[in-house]
């Protein structure tokens, strides 16, 4: 009777390692072709995670004799690994001369359902960054958090009661800002211009919609590909900031980078998940925040900060600006006005 009831126990868990096992295998195929359909890509967000479950399952099958399906899982391990591992490699742009910090971002999907006011007021006194990007807020939020306007008095808020309000405060100010919108969802991003050492810094605050349907997901898209067109005909220092609703992973995040002069601030540091912060392990969590910068930048710090109560964690960025240069004057950016 023992041994029939431990036979069981072995079986059942054989078998649900073998159930997660093909999974795994089967998603992390699939999403090979994340391009040719939007439900596909939902998918591809998942490479830690078919990562981390391709090992464990692989060595758990081999301890039961399992080899075949252990070997399989290997190579799907390898697959993942090569999405995943580049972005903890070291990266020669990263780290600036002394390392000099001339801005630090914080960015915070604060989620308007949330009330913890007081723990993202913390967050900014703490790392008192040169500017930081609020979204998702509304009157509510920008009401309680207003003590931080004597510290932060140039500001551009765009308050909404759905998910998509967005708000800019620098302690610089601002050569120019304005609100754009460059498809039919009628969604808010923020450009501002800051001068930092004699230079014109352009910053862009973006919220895409989330792929959750097909309408959805081309606007992200649309939003995406209006990014990357705007960084192609920029010529000064230029940082995208945002929830992007996309990770790294997806094919339709590939214009932000190729052909832009943009590279993701993550690149050496890890792929920092920030999304859904209430599992609060990274293994559960996928990385949808992001930082891009152009070729003006060095990163000398890219990395999550504590839980505020929302449902992304806040992403702190500490930038080093390249030196040139100049007549005496502040370098212009051709962003359009």
């Amino acid at each position: 009777m023992t041994k029939s009831k431990s036979t069981w126990k072995s079986l059942s868990f054989v078998g649900l390692g073998q159930v997660v096992a093909s999974f795994t295998i089967i998603l992390s195929i699939l999403t090979l072709f994340d391009k040719h359909h939007w439900l596909i890509e939902l998918f591809t967000h998942f490479k830690l995670q078919y990562l981390l479950a391709s090992v464990v399952c692989s060595i758990i099958l081999a301890l039961y004799k399992n080899h075949r399906f252990s070997i399989v899982l290997l190579f799907v391990a390898v697959l993942n690994a090569f999405y995943v591992l580049p972005w903890y490699f070291s990266y020669p742009e990263n780290t600036s001369e002394n390392n000099n910090t001339d801005l630090t971002i914080i960015h915070s999907n604060v989620y308007r359902d949330n009330n913890d006011f007081e723990g993202f007021i913390e967050l900014i006194n703490q790392e008192s960054p040169d500017l930081f990007v609020m979204q998702e807020v509304n009157d509510k939020w920008l009401s309680e958090v207003n003590e931080l306007e004597s510290v932060y008095p140039h500001m551009f808020k765009t308050p909404r009661n759905d998910n998509f309000g967005i708000a800019l405060f620098s302690k610089h100010p601002f050569e120019s800002v304005k609100k754009i919108k460059w498809n039919t969802s009628n969604v808010p991003s923020i450009v501002a211009t800051i001068g930092i050492n004699e230079q014109f810094v352009t910053v862009i605050a973006t919220h895409p919609l989330p792929p959750v349907n097909i309408d959805y997901y081309k606007s992200r898209n649309s939003q995406i590909n209006n990014l990357a067109e705007l960084a192609r005909n920029h010529q000064g220092p230029l940082v995208i900031i945002g929830d992007l609703n996309i990770t790294t992973w997806s094919y339709d995040y590939k214009p932000l980078e190729l052909g832009t002069n943009l590279r993701n601030a993550k690149k050496g540091f890890g792929s920092l998940p920030t999304w859904p912060a209430q599992f609060l392990l990274p293994i559960f969590m996928i990385p949808i925040d992001h930082c891009l910068v152009s070729s003006h930048f060095m990163v000398n710090d890219i990395r999550v900060g504590n839980n505020i109560g929302s449902d992304h964690l806040p992403l702190i960025v500490k930038l080093g600006l390249k030196r040139i240069e100049t007549q005496g004057d502040l370098i212009t950016s051709n962003l359009i006005n």
